[in-house]
């Protein structure tokens, strides 16, 4: 925590889960379901963990801390503190009690972290989602000029998302399909996805966008289970140079299945053999998977729209997934992509609805 008590609330759990908060202010979260390397073991009657966090996760000028472990049910469940309260302590417990922060040695962060705000506090106090593509679709890093970066806000009229992308431009041949707009084959060319899913029943929403202007929004009710696209007219501009372009579209919240807790993008250039498939989650390391597939859902990993628009934890449909008949029905699930997602993710999704 720092003087202005902009604070990050880490906890690590004894099975591998892990849950991750931004707060700017007492219990003010600004953001949740931030994403760490973290691994535990078990050995006998204790258990040990490691968990790797940015220091970009960290406010600026850190400078106090607590730290708290729980276990137990119910009436029995047992609270500890490192710096406990002190002088007649409250009837009821509060791990947030910033009072009782105490300082530690800052001298383990870097200058750097220290002295200004990261972009990862920077984006989550103005309500901005930020990610970059930088792995190839199995995992091998890109260099910096090959990532992709994707924002995501809620606009003023808190009725739209607004989905910025930065891009390398390869110059690939454009879309037969002149000036723009929504085009069906768009898959074949130089082109950034970002699929949006819900949890727990699988339904979701597909956004391209290409160099040329052109975008498509595609349905889909489970794996692989494409329930239709949307040709309407998108407000969407773009801007290109010899090196880059960049693109700007208005996702209307309406185009979003209710509870969006998961989420990938990828990008696509070149043609034929010469055809490179990148991933904001790739397969990892291990995967019997030979060949891309954006589809998997179960390397889809969690983003955190609810703080951007409370209305997502709402599980009704908008009009448009209405009209797709889907609303009422289970979908298609691919095999082990529940177990896949759940694994990893169902902590963060409980966590955040507590």
């Amino acid at each position: 925590m720092n003087d202005l008590h902009q604070y990050i609330e880490i906890e690590l759990g004894v099975w591998g889960h892990h849950f991750v908060l931004l707060l700017n202010g007492y219990r003010h979260t600004i953001q949740f379901g931030m994403l760490i390397d973290y691994n535990a073991d078990c050995i006998d009657k204790r258990w040990n963990g490691t968990a790797i966090i940015p220091l970009s996760y960290l406010p600026a000028n850190t400078s106090r801390m607590n730290v708290y472990s729980f276990h137990g049910l119910n009436d029995k469940r047992f609270v500890n503190a490192l710096y406990p309260v002190s002088n007649n302590p409250p009837t009821e417990l509060d791990d947030h009690n910033l009072e009782t922060y105490q300082p530690f040695d800052i001298t383990v962060l870097s200058a750097e972290q220290n002295g200004s705000t990261s972009s990862v506090w920077s984006d989550a106090m103005q309500g901005i989602r930020s990610f970059k593509i930088a792995n190839s679709w199995n995992g091998k890093a890109l260099s910096p000029s090959e990532s992709v970066d994707l924002h995501i806000r809620l606009d003023a009229s808190s009725r739209n998302l607004i989905l910025n992308v930065s891009a390398p431009f390869y110059d690939d041949r454009a879309p037969e399909k002149a000036n723009g707009g929504p085009f069906a084959d768009l898959y074949n060319y130089e082109v950034v996805h970002l699929y949006l899913l819900s949890f727990p029943d699988f339904k979701y929403v597909e956004i391209e966008l290409g160099p040329w202007g052109h975008y498509l929004v595609v349905f889909w009710n489970g794996y692989y289970n494409k329930v239709g696209n949307l040709n309407s007219l998108l407000i969407y501009t773009v801007n290109r140079n010899a090196s880059r372009w960049t693109g700007s579209a208005l996702i209307p919240l309406t185009y979003l299945p209710p509870k969006v807790y998961l989420m990938n993008a990828h990008s696509s250039h070149g043609v034929d053999a010469k055809r490179q498939w990148n991933s904001l989650y790739p397969v990892p390391a291990g995967s019997n998977q030979t060949s891309p597939d954006y589809h998997a859902l179960k390397y889809y990993k969690f983003i955190d729209l609810t703080e951007l628009y409370p209305e997502n934890d709402d599980s009704k449909c908008s009009q448009i997934w209405q009209d797709l008949n889907v609303c009422q029905t289970s979908a298609v699930q691919s095999p082990m992509s529940a177990v896949g997602i759940v694994l990893f993710n169902v902590a963060l999704v409980l966590l955040a609805n507590m």
